[in-house]
């Protein structure tokens, strides 16, 4: 092999690096899928649900990196409910954010009225760290979220907490 060969192999692998390194800059969509529980806060009892406390499976997709904020909760008798919430992030906060709720038990419908949801709190794991409330990035490894949903499963009135806790997924 010539030196020019080599400078050229050389070269032209650096290059690839470069493009590599700067393709691997761009935030990545994370999916986080776990699972948890909602109770009760009351008004739901003349729908009959939620009974006490329930498990349920969920998934969240965080709009820092996937540009939408979902939560779809999982039942064990197998229904699911889909809140969409427009915006920025769900960062804890004192206010209520109005939600596109989404229903599939049996037939899927629209939640009316609509639900709103209140994040008490988000915290996120990246490498190395311990459980710290912060926002999620394409570091992000696991998310602890707990929300109250108001208008719960399209029943005015009702109101659930949610306590969920999920790991990356892709």
């Amino acid at each position: 092999m010539t030196i020019q060969t080599f400078l050229r192999s050389a070269r032209a692998l650096a290059t690839a690096s470069l493009a590599a390194l700067t393709l691997s800059a761009v935030p990545a969509q994370a999916e986080f899928t776990g699972g948890g529980y909602i109770y009760s806060l009351g008004g739901c009892e003349e729908a009959g649900f939620p009974v006490g406390t329930q498990m349920v499976r969920s998934r969240y997709a965080a709009t820092e990196t996937d540009g939408t904020n979902s939560i779809v909760l999982f039942f064990a008798v197998g229904g699911a409910n889909t809140y969409t919430i427009p915006g920025a992030g769900l960062e804890p906060a004192r206010a209520f954010r109005r939600a596109t709720g989404t229903s599939t038990w049996g037939a899927q419908y629209t939640m009316s009225p609509a639900p709103t949801i209140r994040v008490t709190e988000r915290e996120t794991v990246v490498p190395m760290a311990r459980f710290r409330q912060s926002r999620v990035d394409e570091n992000s490894r696991a998310v602890r979220l707990q929300l109250t949903i108001r208008n719960f499963n399209g029943v005015s009135g009702c109101a659930v907490n949610a306590v969920l806790t999920m790991a990356r997924w892709n």
